[in-house]
């Protein structure tokens, strides 16, 4: 006999006795190869957090925010006083992501047990296609981890499980209880996310109605029901005496529905007229600073989104199914549920095909309407499109009584596809992973630096984290990361804004107004990126405050410049003066001298007609002046000093003339170096 077949007839039975084994077992092997991928994902690989939702909700709990508040917000109330009673009792320890990890390694167990449990033939084809499936879609989740990514995936694969084992000789109750408990339990991360997987699954089970024993249906339904109704009565209860919390949840929904909304930009301005909001007012509320409830009040918000047109938007739809279908990862997604898809329909009779039809279909326009009414980002759109190949393993489909296509040219053809698309899955998913661990290290370095240096600023001052300016989001922050976010005490301008737990905070720190507190108090400072010169805060202080000034810069952290206070400064020519002016009406006046040993700043034009002032000095301040009023400010950093020894400034102005003077301030004189 020749070797290669020798050695072929030899792989053949060494396979036929794995795979016996493998069905001997099939749970006993799903717990074994899923723990194995699971330590994998863990030590091998860096997550992060895909937005920075789960930052803000993991902060509510590890006592971030002061202390260990148990509201999730967005997810159930119960999981919110498991993970903050935890962080008291270890505050060390990442309950938070490990929380979200557990959801993701019951996926993976489910849908590894649905592929081995299933008695079909090739089970060598459909481990490479599970294995192309979990690159691509699980390693992915897994990579950018969110909480609504997650609860739909526990949730689909509940029903996976459900459809794997409800057709068994034999009454498999604690499978089915356990596919009824992920749907059930998927609410409890997300409500949302759990409507989602009911609407995706109420297609295929009732195409299955016939077939499937009711008892077993109702056993599935009646669990998922059950832990749903507990959720939420719990939820209604724990809140139910709490007035504060049930305002804010009030505020919260419309105001998620306004900053969902694709046509946020075609609401009419005469509906903002008549709330009483300035086009500024808007601004603000869409860059999430939206404190003062005398201004953004809850009635006026959900006048606004009421307001919205409603009607789907065909082009944003389009538009946003688009985006979701650009680069490799997204092609080799639609590839392997392609793939999959067709494997399970080889062969097949019209029963099958109809079932995966139409489950694609209630994806397909699940996605469809998502995008067209609210935003389908990559955190709805993957678990979604995750749904069908999942559902694909479970599928015992009826064979026609022509099954020449399955065992003939065309399901080998098929098969050798399925094979390929799925190497190529496993290679663009684990190059996928590779790439963002790389990120994620090199973000999660940049996000420790840039705390450390807002603790060094002021360790006891408070840091108001404004629209992402230092990013929490973008994988930057790992679920692994011990002991919270670290750094300074912080507050987070996002959905949290109004809530009880973020006015606690406030209190902590006597702060009855933010704007103020922004404009007036040394230990409260905004980080933003350097190119920023927030334009519409400091509109928000004139149009509600009556006070026009700039942002008052107090250091540089990397590629943020720290500002605290806001104040103006005016030429007081007979005094030979430079004052300084702020909102809670106190003033400073600093004596205007020669430069003397100070070095001179020099202007260069460019475009448009704007100057680049730059130059070096020793001096707390760089103060630029136009007709006596003061226009731009910049603080000297010694890391931008050059060969001269002082530290440097630049900063860029886009009017100027003879009226135009630049003033050093140190002390209380202020020299000037005008070019």
């Amino acid at each position: 006999m020749p070797p290669l077949l020798n050695l072929a007839r030899r792989a053949r039975a060494a396979w036929a006795a794995v795979e016996a084994a493998l069905w001997a077992r099939p749970l006993l092997w799903a717990v074994v190869l899923s723990a194995v991928i699971a330590a994998f994902f863990a030590l091998a690989l860096s997550p992060g957090y895909e937005t920075n939702d789960d930052v803000a909700m993991q902060s509510a709990v590890d006592g971030t925010l002061g202390e260990s508040f148990p509201h999730l917000v967005f997810g159930n109330v119960l999981i919110g006083l498991l993970l903050s009673t935890l962080y008291r009792i270890v505050d060390y320890f990442p309950w938070y992501g490990l929380y979200l990890y557990l959801a993701h390694f019951a996926s993976l167990l489910t849908i590894i047990y649905v592929v081995l449990s299933d008695r079909r033939e090739r089970l060598n084809v459909r481990l490479l296609a599970l294995g192309g499936v979990l690159a691509v879609f699980h390693l992915s989740m897994w990579m950018q981890l969110q909480f609504t990514s997650t609860a739909i995936l526990l949730g689909a694969s509940g029903v996976a499980l459900f459809f794997a084992v409800a057709d068994r000789a034999r009454t498999p109750w604690a499978a089915i209880a356990a596919a009824g408990a992920m749907v059930g339990f998927s609410s409890w991360i997300r409500w949302h996310s759990a409507w989602a997987v009911v609407l995706l699954a109420l297609p295929p089970i009732v195409l299955s109605l016939r077939r499937l024993p009711w008892r077993r249906l109702a056993a599935f339904i009646g669990t998922a029901a059950v832990i749903v109704l507990v959720g939420s009565v719990a939820q209604g209860l724990y809140y139910a005496g709490q007035p504060d919390w049930q305002t804010y949840f009030a505020i919260n929904a419309p105001r998620d529905r306004i900053q969902a909304s694709p046509v946020i930009a075609q609401l009419d301005p005469a509906v903002l007229e008549e709330v009483g909001w300035s086009p500024n007012d808007f601004r603000m509320f869409r860059r999430w600073f939206f404190a003062d409830p005398s201004v953004h009040e809850a009635g006026d918000i959900e006048a606004i989104a009421a307001a919205l047109p409603s009607s789907f938007q065909t082009g944003s739809a389009l538009t946003d199914l688009a985006a979701q279908a650009r680069g490799w990862p997204a092609a080799t997604r639609l590839l392997v549920v392609a793939a999959v898809a067709g494997l399970v329909c080889i062969g097949a009779d019209r029963r099958t095909w109809t079932f995966i039809l139409v489950s694609a279909a209630s994806a397909a326009a699940m996605a469809f309407v998502l995008a067209g009414t609210l935003r389908l980002p990559g955190r709805v759109a993957v678990p979604i499109l995750a749904f069908l190949p999942i559902l694909c393993f479970a599928v015992h489909h009826t064979k026609r009584d022509d099954d020449s296509a399955d065992k003939g040219a065309t399901g080998k053809a098929w098969r050798v596809v399925t094979a390929l698309v799925s190497v190529g899955a496993l290679v663009v998913g684990g190059a996928n992973a590779w790439a963002l661990d790389r990120e994620h290290h090199a973000a999660d370095a940049v996000l420790r630096h840039t705390l450390s240096g807002l603790a060094a600023v002021d360790p006891d001052g408070l840091f108001v984290l404004w629209a992402n300016r230092i990013d929490l989001s973008g994988q930057s922050l790992s679920p692994w990361r011990q002991g919270g976010l670290g750094g300074p005490q912080i507050i987070f301008l996002g959905w949290p804004q109004r809530s009880p737990m973020h006015e606690a905070v406030l209190a902590r720190f006597d702060i009855d107004d933010l704007y103020t507190a922004l404009a007036v108090r040394p230990d409260v400072y905004l980080p933003l990126l350097i190119q920023e010169r927030e334009s519409g805060f400091l509109r928000y202080l004139a149009q509600h405050y009556d006070f026009h000034g700039l942002l008052r810069p107090a250091a540089r952290v990397g590629e943020h410049i720290v500002y605290n206070l806001v104040t103006s400064f005016k030429v007081d020519a007979p005094a030979g003066a430079l004052v300084e002016r702020r909102l809670d009406g106190s003033t400073n006046s600093y004596q205007i001298v020669p430069a003397g040993g100070l070095e001179s700043a020099f202007a260069i034009p460019f475009w448009r007609g704007g100057l680049l002032i730059a130059g070096s000095a020793d001096a707390d301040l760089i103060v630029v002046t136009l007709r006596g009023q003061a226009i731009a400010l910049a603080r000297p950093d010694p890391a931008s000093g050059g060969g001269t020894g002082a530290p440097g400034f630049a900063l860029t102005v886009w009017r100027g003339g003879r009226s135009l003077r630049v003033f050093a301030l140190s002390g209380n004189r202020a020299a000037e170096i005008t070019p």
